[in-house]
């Protein structure tokens, strides 16, 4: 990571979290979203936002992209800034104000 964008947007974050907010973002994952065939069209950047909202953590871009990665989840296309996932909210997520 070279830059401090680099930093808030790179994957990698996620392992430089806490344990307690890996453990919360996994958890929140696995109860709010689902394996699906087609692409979620909402974002790591939206889906952090939910996360964060409901859990009441701050979470950068990059340390979501790394809880999704973690959980299992690859990126429909990797090279772009704000990744979607093959997957589905099991419930209507919270969505910024």
């Amino acid at each position: 990571m070279t830059g401090k964008m680099d930093q808030i947007n790179a994957p990698e974050a996620f392992a430089e979290c806490t344990e307690k907010k890996r453990r919360r973002l996994l958890e929140w994952i696995a109860e709010s979203l689902v394996p699906a065939s087609r692409g979620y069209r909402t974002t790591s950047y939206a889906l952090k936002h939910s996360f964060s909202a409901e859990a009441g953590l701050y979470v950068t871009n990059g340390e979501f992209k790394g809880a999704m990665l973690a959980a299992g989840y690859a990126p429909i296309h990797k090279g772009e800034l704000n990744w979607r996932f093959r997957c589905r909210a099991t419930r209507k997520l919270t969505t910024a104000a």
